[in-house]
């Protein structure tokens, strides 16, 4: 049988003992915010969903209710989405992209897949470096020992940012983000 909590008790430095609003477990001394965490904190704890005892201290949900709720957010989820029809580019099946309907079902080639990807749009992203970065940086390594600050310039100034502007404009990527729609992809002719 578990030990009951018991109220802490603070000892300043004057020596008197003090009564606190905290309560600690009786069998580890944990201390908790109040009675009832001290109560159940090594006693053996039941899911708030299912009632099954979980067998690890400090949780609320066994992981099967975990799973379970999440599933039942994710489908709320999906049921909220717009349909709208696929006409090419990339997909999202919940656990990973794919460029087009053929690279999926390719994946699932011998799997259990039933169609239902969220659609992606692609989006490019580049760097976040400016030309300014790159010549400020230039400015103050290149020309810390002149005297004269205001007036120094490096020569070709112009020419590099037209250069740095230019690169900086090819350094891009495309990623491909969901745009909160989705598809029924229909499984080619010839598939399993």
């Amino acid at each position: 049988m578990a030990k009951l909590p018991y109220r802490v008790h603070l000892v300043p430095v004057t020596g008197a003992s003090i009564e606190s609003n905290s309560w600690a477990c009786g069998e580890c001394q944990r201390v908790c915010w109040d009675y009832n965490h001290a109560f159940s904190c090594c006693r053996p704890t039941l899911c708030n969903m299912c009632g099954k005892e979980i067998g690890r201290k400090h949780y609320l949900v066994c992981d099967e209710c975990l799973v379970k709720k999440e599933n039942e957010r994710q489908e709320a989820a999906w049921d909220r989405m717009p349909e709208v029809p696929y006409d090419g580019g990339p997909v999202y099946d919940g656990d990973r992209y794919f460029q087009n309907d053929e690279d999926y079902w390719e994946h699932y080639y011998e799997g259990d897949a039933d169609g239902r990807v969220e659609l992606c749009d692609e989006k490019k992203l580049g760097y976040h470096v400016t030309p300014d970065n790159v010549l400020d940086y230039l400015n103050e390594r290149m020309l810390e020992d002149v005297d004269d600050d205001d007036t120094a310039k490096l020569d070709g100034e112009e020419e590099l940012r037209v250069a740095l502007e230019k690169f900086f404009d090819s350094q891009t990527y495309m990623v491909w983000v969901t745009n909160g729609k989705k598809a029924f992809l229909e499984k080619p002719e010839g598939g399993e």
